[in-house]
């Protein structure tokens, strides 16, 4: 459940009405839905509980109920905002359809102008040496009837001439080319025709021959078996099954190597372990000594043959844990420097064993 506290909504008793709605909402649908739950009060720490994370507790109940509040709030504004964007883009339609209008009744009213425009009658004042005949060099009595060309756009006219030209003389070559190509591959189709046709009366010759009637070559070929395609199959699902029992055997390999590793870390770390008790048994042992003779440094007297005994004793022992040491040490020694793969100490010892039957 999530409640706002009485506490904080008494301090904040300057919030506003609908708040206070939101939460008297979320408490009776709380009540409807659950009404065997006892409301906890939240002005008093429970018996059991921190004072500490309590208080913590109710500042993250009123933090959530605020963030949302507010989530509630952008939701309400984003909704608004949605409905407006929407208006808006409506309203953008309508103007883009009336703009489209207007540029096409504003492009119908230029050409209108331009076409009035051009029914006008300008008068362009030209002096004697700024016009030249095209026709004749001679300037004529009258301009009646003349249209006057400025002379970039004759030049540029007479260039296009010249190129259509060529253009049409490169087309016509082409032409002739694709002509002469298209005969000889029409002479070509003729003598493949004559020569499937030969084949056919060739073909349907020998059926009559062998068969005695003729035989759709197509559905003869599709009813056949195509051996060699068969063999091919068979040999690629007996590859398929053989790689993939080989596979299977080195998964299987890999898996057993793994075991057998896991075996030899697992020996190398328990022979590490004692190595590492038998040190710390050593360390005790000679404090254990020093303490002795330093108590029989200052009373040489006092228990002199029980000490002797238990110095032997202790010396003994030393040296049967030294000397296990050693072996445990030259055995780790060659576990880290043998070359190859770590076997396992029984498999170690078997191979040990058949190298001297061998030697």
């Amino acid at each position: 459940k999530i409640k706002r506290s009485r506490h904080a909504v008494e301090d904040n008793n300057s919030g506003s009405e609908s708040d206070e709605d939101s939460d008297e909402d979320i408490e009776s649908s709380e009540a409807s839905g659950d009404d065997s739950d006892e409301e906890l009060d939240d002005s008093t720490c429970p018996p059991g509980c921190d004072p500490q994370i309590f208080r913590k507790v109710l500042e993250l109940r009123e933090q959530r109920c605020d963030i949302e509040e507010a989530l509630q709030d952008e939701k309400k504004a984003c909704d608004a905002l949605r409905k407006e964007a929407d208006m808006l883009g409506k309203k953008e339609k309508v103007l883009a359809q009336h703009m489209a209008a207007t540029e096409k009744d504003l492009a119908q009213l230029q050409l209108e102008k331009q076409a009035k425009l051009n029914e006008i009658d300008i008068v362009i004042p030209l002096r004697a040496h700024q016009v030249v005949c095209a026709s004749n060099c001679a300037m004529p009595s009258s301009m009646d009837g003349l249209v006057v060309f400025d002379r970039n756009n004759i030049d540029r006219l007479h260039a296009k001439i010249a190129e259509l030209t060529n253009e049409k003389l490169m087309q016509r070559k082409e032409y002739n080319e694709i002509k002469q190509s298209q005969s000889r591959l029409m002479r070509e189709k003729k003598d493949k025709e004559k020569e499937v046709a030969a084949l056919k009366a060739k073909c349907l010759e020998l059926q009559m021959l062998r068969l005695g009637r003729t035989v759709d070559l197509d559905t003869f070929e599709a009813c056949t078996i195509n051996e060699e395609a068969e063999n091919l199959k068979e040999t690629h699902t007996h590859m398929q099954q053989a790689h993939q029992q080989e596979l299977a055997s080195l998964d299987a390999e890999i898996e057993r190597l793994r075991g057998e590793l896991l075996e030899v870390m697992q020996s190398n770390t328990q022979k590490l372990s004692t190595m590492a008790d038998l040190s710390s048994s050593k360390r005790r042992i000679e404090a254990t000594l020093n303490e002795t003779q330093h108590r029989v440094a200052l009373d040489p007297t006092v228990q002199k043959a029980n000490e002797e005994r238990e110095q032997q004793e202790l010396a003994k022992l030393v040296h049967s844990q030294q000397q296990e040491m050693e072996t445990l040490r030259m055995e780790i020694f060659k576990l880290t420097r043998k070359s190859g793969s770590v076997l396992p100490p029984h498999l170690a010892a078997r191979q040990a064993h058949s190298g001297g039957a061998h030697s």
